[in-house]
C-alpha cells in the first residue's frame, strides 16, 4: 500500500461537483484505488423532476463504474448523497446533514463549478465565487479539518504567457461585482447592453468563467489562508487515456467533441493562426490521479497551489 493509500485511510470526505465529468473520474477512482478510505458525503440536488435518490441511483449506472462494481460492489455503499444547492446560503444543506458534516469529514474537495464561457456574469459568480465562500464558511466549522481542496483552472491569467504557482491578484473585489451586478439588475439592461457592459468589467480576461475563478482564489488567499486550502489547477480534460478503460467521456463537448469528428472525418481541416501555439489538455484520468496526489501532498504542507 502506498503512502497516498494509507493517508485517506479513515478518512470522510465531502465532494461537491461530484456529478460533473471531473467528479465522476475523481470518485471512481477514490473508491477503486482506496480500499480503506471512509465515508464520501456528495452534494446532489434535485433537477429535471428528479429527488437526489433517484439521481443516484442513476448516477452509479454509467459505463464508468463497471470496473469498480466488478472489483467491489459495495465500495459504493460509502457514498452517501446529500441533498443541496451550491449557489445557496449554508449549501443548501438541511441542519442534520450540515451538523453530519461538522462532524465527520475531515476533507473537502470543492469541484462544483459552471465551465460555461458565456455564463451571465450573476450566474458565474453565483456558482464559481458564492461557492467558495460558503465552502470556506463550512470548514471553518469543521471539527477535524484535514485539508479542504478547491478546483480551479491552468488558465487563471490567460494574458500571461507563464503561469506561476500562486494566487494573482484578484480582478476586482467581491463588493465590485456585487455592485456591478446590481447595476446590471436595475437598469433592466437588455441581453446586448449586459454583455456589453460585462466585457468592460472583464477587462482582459476572455470570459465569466476565468474571471469568476480568479476571484475565488483571491478570495481564499485573502479570507482563509489560516486554513489548510489547495488551490488545484489543471488545463482542458478529456477521455480517459487508461483508467478505469481507454476513452471513456461524460458528454462529448468542447474539445473532445472536436477531436472525436476529426477521427470521424467530420472534419478534416483545422485553422491554426499560429504554428508557434500550443494547446493544453490531459487525459481526465491523470487529472483525478494528480487531484488525489495533491490533496495528500497538501495535507502535508508541501505546497498549496498545484
Amino acid at each position: 500500500m502506498t503512502e497516498i493509500q494509507k493517508f485517506f485511510d479513515g478518512h470522510n470526505l465531502f465532494i461537491t461537483g461530484g456529478t460533473g465529468f471531473i467528479g465522476k473520474i475523481l470518485l471512481e477512482k477514490l473508491l477503486r484505488s482506496l480500499p480503506k478510505i471512509g465515508k464520501i458525503y456528495l452534494l446532489m440536488r434535485p433537477r429535471k423532476g428528479k429527488d437526489i435518490h433517484e439521481r443516484f441511483d442513476e448516477y452509479f449506472k454509467a459505463e464508468l463504474f463497471d470496473v469498480l462494481k466488478e472489483k467491489d460492489p459495495n465500495a459504493i455503499k460509502k457514498v452517501i448523497p446529500l441533498s443541496g444547492d451550491v449557489t445557496k446560503p449554508d449549501l443548501g444543506l438541511s441542519n442534520a446533514d450540515r451538523k453530519k458534516l461538522i462532524n465527520e469529514v475531515s476533507i473537502v474537495i470543492h469541484s462544483a463549478a459552471t465551465t460555461k464561457f458565456d455564463e451571465p456574469l450573476n450566474v458565474a459568480v453565483s456558482i464559481n465565487v458564492n461557492s467558495v465562500i460558503e465552502i470556506i464558511k463550512l470548514c471553518r466549522e469543521l471539527k477535524n479539518l484535514t485539508v479542504a481542496v478547491h478546483i480551479s483552472t491552468a488558465f487563471i491569467q490567460s494574458t500571461l504567457e507563464r503561469i506561476e504557482e500562486k494566487v494573482y491578484p484578484m480582478p476586482m473585489t467581491y463588493q465590485e461585482v456585487k455592485n456591478a451586478i446590481e447595476i446590471i439588475k436595475r437598469r433592466n439592461l437588455s441581453k446586448n447592453d449586459e454583455e456589453e457592459f460585462t466585457k468592460i468589467l472583464l477587462g482582459d480576461y476572455p470570459n465569466t468563467y476565468v474571471f469568476t475563478k480568479s476571484m475565488a482564489e483571491g478570495i481564499i488567499n485573502e479570507t482563509a489562508n489560516d486554513l489548510p486550502f489547495c488551490i488545484y489547477r489543471f488545463p482542458i480534460a478529456l477521455a480517459t487515456y487508461k483508467e478505469p478503460f481507454p476513452g471513456w467521456v461524460d458528454v462529448a463537448q468542447g474539445l473532445n467533441k472536436g477531436l472525436m469528428w476529426l477521427a470521424m472525418g467530420i472534419v478534416r481541416v483545422i485553422l491554426v493562426p499560429d504554428l508557434k501555439d500550443h494547446v493544453y489538455f490531459v487525459p481526465a484520468d491523470f487529472v483525478g490521479n494528480a487531484l488525489i496526489a495533491s490533496t495528500w501532498d497538501a495535507a502535508n504542507k508541501r505546497n498549496r497551489i498545484f
